[in-house]
């Protein structure tokens, strides 16, 4: 139960952190047994279509194209506008969904851990990232809990719920367990 890329210069080094702290490590095992870390993402499709990425990229016409006057920079402008404010409407809808969502899941699992929104331009994904969080399940919810997001993942057009897992349980090492070895880099909070 150690972070990934944790290094040890050889294997003396790994047998004596292993027997030195051989309570810490069977007590976190034993906690682990039986269970698995499960990812839920929830994302909001906000992100412009194709044509929307023209209108950022070229001005408004300069002449009038709608009828009754207001001209094109208007109905440029009016676009823009309803944009935001769709992309607005679609958070709110995602965050509310994600709330609740959480609170159902939270009795399904153990424990659960809030990461930190995956920025889209990294990970491609299509939209915000609302809710990026990991929780730990028993095998014996695991079917429930997976239920659970599958219903969940239609309850609101435009706002997309992904499940990723069965994962080693990373996400649940216990604070402390391998400080001595490798820094947290990514804050998270742990929740319950």
């Amino acid at each position: 139960p150690l972070r990934l890329a944790t290094i040890y210069d050889d294997d003396e080094r790994v047998r004596q952190m292993v027997r030195g702290r051989a309570r810490e490590f069977l007590s976190a095992l034993d906690r682990f047994a039986g269970r698995a870390e499960w990812g839920v993402k929830v994302l909001t499709d906000d992100t412009p279509a194709p044509a929307d990425e023209g209108d950022r990229a070229a001005p408004a016409p300069s002449r009038p194209t709608t009828p009754g006057g207001g001209g094109a920079g208007r109905a440029y402008l009016r676009r823009r506008i309803q944009r935001r404010e769709a992309r607005e409407r679609a958070w709110e809808r995602a965050s509310d969904l994600s709330t609740r969502l959480v609170d159902r899941l939270d009795q399904l699992a153990e424990a659960r851990r809030r990461h930190r929104a995956q920025d889209n331009q990294l990970s491609g994904a299509r939209g915000r990232n609302v809710l990026n969080a990991a929780f730990l399940v028993s095998e014996e919810n695991t079917r429930a809990f997976a239920a659970e997001v599958e219903r969940w993942s239609r309850a609101e057009p435009g706002v997309r719920v992904e499940l990723t897992g069965p994962w080693v349980p990373y996400s649940f090492v216990p604070d402390g367990l391998d400080e001595r070895t490798s820094p947290d880099p990514s804050p998270s909070t742990v929740e319950r």
